[in-house]
C-alpha cells in the first residue's frame, strides 16, 4: 500500500469514528452526576419552582441508575438545565426555550484546579398557555433529558417507575 492510499485510509476511519459517535455522549466511567437548573425569572418561578424541575430530572436519573453528587463543593459532572420563558403581550401562550448541556469535569486540568468542558448540549423551543405551561416545560425537559440518556445507552435504557400492567388474576 503506497503512502496516499494508506493516509486516506486511515483519515478515512479517523472520520468515520468520529461520524459514528456524533451525538452520542459516552458516559463510562461517570460516577455521579450533579442537576444544575439556571434561576429562573420571578414571574417564571412564579409558575414553575426552579426546585420543581430540578426535582423532575434528579429522579429521571436515579430511575435510570444513575447517582447524583451530594457534595457541590468538590468538581462533578453536571446535567445544566436553562429555561427561558416570555408571556408576549396580547396573546395567551407562553413562548419558551429550554437548553440543556452535560458537563464532563476532569477532562483537563488548570492552574486553579479542574476544568469542565461541555460534550453535549441540544435545545428547544416551543409553545404553552398558561394552564399548560406547568406540564409542557415538565415534558419538554423529561424528553430532553431521556434523549440524553438514550444518547449514551440506546434503546436498553428503561425508566423504573413507568407503570407496570396489573397483574392478571390467576385462571384456575
Amino acid at each position: 500500500m503506497n503512502r496516499l492510499t494508506r493516509s486516506a485510509f486511515i483519515l478515512g476511519a479517523v472520520w468515520l469514528m468520529t461520524y459514528a459517535r456524533a451525538g452520542r455522549v459516552d458516559l463510562q466511567g461517570v460516577g455521579q452526576l450533579r442537576v444544575v437548573v439556571e434561576d429562573l425569572r420571578p414571574e417564571v418561578e412564579a409558575m414553575i419552582a426552579r426546585e420543581t424541575i430540578k426535582s423532575a430530572v434528579e429522579l429521571r436519573l436515579r430511575q435510570t441508575g444513575i447517582s447524583l453528587a451530594d457534595d457541590d463543593s468538590r468538581p462533578s459532572d453536571y446535567l445544566y438545565i436553562n429555561l427561558a420563558a416570555i408571556e408576549p403581550t396580547g396573546t395567551a401562550l407562553w413562548a419558551f426555550s429550554l437548553r440543556v448541556a452535560f458537563f464532563e469535569c476532569g477532562v483537563t486540568h488548570t492552574r486553579d484546579g479542574t476544568a469542565c468542558a461541555g460534550v453535549w448540549e441540544t435545545s428547544d423551543m416551543a409553545t404553552a398557555g398558561r394552564a399548560d405551561f406547568i406540564e409542557s416545560v415538565r415534558t419538554a425537559v423529561l424528553e430532553v433529558v431521556d434523549s440524553f440518556l438514550r444518547g449514551r445507552f440506546g434503546e436498553r435504557i428503561a425508566v423504573r417507575s413507568r407503570a407496570r400492567a396489573p397483574a392478571q388474576p390467576e385462571q384456575e
